[in-house]
């Protein structure tokens, strides 16, 4: 808590845990805890950083790079996305067509593809989030140089 005071009829007031809340409980632990935090967030901000920095600045050079991403030297979309799609076809399909609620075969494969359809997804969002900071880096650079 600040010594300074708004004013000099104002008395020294606790943090509420309504103000302890807005700042997500960092107001009020314990003095170890949040250097602890304050080094995990300093190092993500560094690995971030990092990332950042290792995007290529120049335009051509980071539409060239998205497009291979988005080439994933598998077609035209980026790794995991065909899978997921074709997964989501035999899923839609087992399930339209066999009873899913039975233990079983056919419950267990759905399951599979369900499970591996949900993978294929997550790492097509990686890889279009990794496309949209190649695409984004330049403009990023010249916002924060100027």
């Amino acid at each position: 808590m600040t010594k300074e005071r708004a004013s000099a009829n104002e008395e020294a007031r606790p943090v509420s845990l309504w103000e302890n809340k807005d700042v997500k409980g960092h107001a009020l632990c314990a003095e170890h805890m949040w250097r602890k935090h304050k080094d995990e967030v300093k190092s993500l901000r560094n690995r971030q950083a990092a990332y950042l920095d290792s995007l290529p600045t120049d335009p051509q050079e980071a539409c060239h790079a998205a497009m291979r991403l988005m080439e994933g030297g598998h077609g035209y979309y980026p790794e995991g996305f065909e899978m997921a799609r074709h997964l989501s076809c035999a899923l839609e399909a087992m399930i339209r067509h066999s009873d899913t609620d039975d233990e079983g075969p056919e419950r267990d494969a759905a399951i599979y593809l369900a499970d591996k359809a949900v993978q294929s997804m997550m790492r097509a969002t990686e890889q279009l989030d990794r496309i949209a900071d190649i695409l984004g880096n330049p403009g990023r650079v010249k916002r924060e140089g100027a």
